[in-house]
C-alpha cells in the first residue's frame, strides 16, 4: 500500500468485493490509488506521511503591512 487509504487485502476481503485469487490485482491496487487520490483532492490535503525537500522564494513576510 503506497499511500491508498485503504488496502488491497480489505477492498478484496468478504465484507467488501469477496474477490478470491490474484487476477485483478493490479488493477485494483490502481483504483485503490485513484480513489485515495480524489479523496485527497476533495479535502486539499492528504492524510499520510510525505516526506519531501521543499524550496521557498521570497522575503519571508506575509505581505501584510504592519501598523506604524
Amino acid at each position: 500500500m503506497s499511500g491508498s487509504y485503504l488496502s488491497l487485502d480489505a477492498l478484496k476481503s468478504r465484507s467488501a468485493l469477496d474477490i478470491h485469487g490474484a487476477d485483478e490485482d493490479a488493477r485494483l491496487l490502481a483504483v485503490l490509488e485513484a480513489a485515495s487520490r480524489l479523496v485527497d483532492r476533495h479535502c486539499n490535503r492528504h492524510f499520510f506521511e510525505l516526506s519531501a525537500v521543499r524550496s521557498f522564494d521570497g522575503t519571508g513576510s506575509s505581505g501584510s503591512t504592519s501598523p506604524t
